[in-house]
């Protein structure tokens, strides 16, 4: 539902015991070349240590609500009438590369939740409706689990994801690369008569700045 906290991803191997999670981010339509834009997630897994793993994608269908979407009818991103499994075959995401595109993966190994940030500048900067939709999927990401040459890509556990109605919530964070200022350079031991063939050493005070 639109209010649950935390939103959960999993992966099954029956269809209609998966989940996954959507996530909105109104975003500025104009950029300069040098911001970065991190996707911030507070993640945990369900149960265990072991490492598990989601993929997240960025849609282009940002008509979606959270009281009103469901598997049937988010047809842009999710497939219809997919069978129970745990192969590539049975995966959900519809549309890859054109309405759904991968953007990095989601990873945690412990229940207790840390941020975990990817890089999303390129797909939010082309957003020029201004709105950004992600979604959090556990795709199953091989036909046969090597070494143990078992059928499928069921893994341990799912993820947990803070969700708004959570102090640590999903964030965007819009970062820019520090502008250096010109200082006047010192000189050390000041006040010193200098040729060319002493040593001088210079410092230059620099100023960074950051939008986050």
């Amino acid at each position: 539902g639109g209010t649950t906290n935390p939103l959960v991803v999993r992966g099954d191997t029956t269809a209609g015991n998966r989940r996954v999670s959507l996530l909105r981010f109104p975003v500025p339509t104009t950029w300069t070349a040098d911001q970065r834009v991190l996707l911030s997630l507070t993640t945990s897994t369900t149960t265990g240590t072991a490492v598990t793993q989601a993929h997240v994608y960025g849609l282009e269908d940002d008509t979606w609500t959270e009281s009103g979407t469901s598997f049937s009818t988010l047809t842009s991103a999710l497939r219809q009438n997919v069978g129970s499994g745990t192969v590539i075959a049975n995966n959900l995401v519809a549309n890859q590369g054109t309405t759904a595109k991968i953007l990095g993966e989601l990873l945690a190994n412990s229940t207790t939740a840390s941020e975990k940030l990817i890089d999303v500048t390129d797909f939010v900067k082309s957003q020029a409706d201004g709105v950004a939709s992600f979604m959090l999927v556990q795709d199953f990401r091989w036909d046969v689990k090597l070494p143990e040459k078992t059928p499928g890509d069921l893994q341990n556990a799912g993820l947990r994801v803070a969700s708004r109605e959570s102090t640590t919530g999903p964030k965007l964070r819009i970062l820019a690369t520090p502008v250096p200022t010109t200082a006047a350079p010192t000189f050390s031991p000041a006040g010193g008569t200098y040729t060319t063939a002493q040593s001088v050493s210079l410092a230059s005070a620099k100023i960074g700045r950051a939008h986050v």
